[in-house]
């Protein structure tokens, strides 16, 4: 018997795996879809007109740059923890991303 319970609980760990994926992946799409445009619009609205599209420029750049280093990073965390620590650090950020986003809304 308890080499069944083995077997079930085996064939169930891909599908927990799974699903903690999914799970991550649709709560950092929508932090994600949070953070950019949001600070797209912080820019507009606390820049002057002169300056706008330098730090627009220069906050493009910034998020083109971290996607590229980001996967770098995310793969080294992998490598060195494991899949399910490097989501883990990814929903942190997130979630600090969007705590500052939401405070910077109500100031």
């Amino acid at each position: 018997m308890p080499l069944e319970t083995t077997a079930v609980q085996a064939r169930k760990q891909p599908l927990l795996s799974g699903l903690v994926l999914l799970v991550a992946s649709a709560f950092q799409a929508i932090t994600g879809s949070l953070v950019g445009p949001s600070f797209d619009a912080f820019i507009a609205e606390h820049s002057s007109d002169e300056n706008r599209a330098k730090v627009f420029g220069i906050s493009q750049a910034l998020f083109m740059i971290v996607g590229v280093v980001g996967p770098v990073l995310g793969g080294w965390l992998v490598d060195l923890y494991g899949f399910k620590k490097m989501l883990l650090v990814a929903a942190g950020l997130y979630i600090i991303a969007t705590i500052i986003r939401v405070s910077v809304s109500t100031l």
